[in-house]
């Protein structure tokens, strides 16, 4: 566990991935509390739509590919997904 200027950080580990979690700054909080503020219950939970989410993450976390790729990857993925179970 690491301490900054806010005390102990920690951080989640697996086998392949860290992740620091640090202080969020006051923008980053306001911007938290809003999409709190604003979060509405999704009824459904699909573990197909997980597991998409999962393998097209990882890249991203181990700096293979940018966040925009990634966007646009899981995007595609989950729209043919969806189309399909129409």
């Amino acid at each position: 566990m690491e301490e900054d200027e806010w005390g102990p950080q920690e951080g989640w580990f697996d086998d392949h991935l860290q992740v620091e979690i640090g202080a969020m700054t006051e923008e980053e909080a306001r911007g938290f509390r809003a999409i709190i503020e604003t979060a509405s219950l999704i009824g459904h939970f699909d573990e197909t739509v997980m597991e998409m989410l999962e393998e097209e993450t990882l890249p991203f976390f181990n700096g293979g590919r940018s966040a925009t790729d990634t966007a646009r990857i899981l995007q595609n993925r989950i729209q043919i997904f969806l189309n399909e179970r129409r």
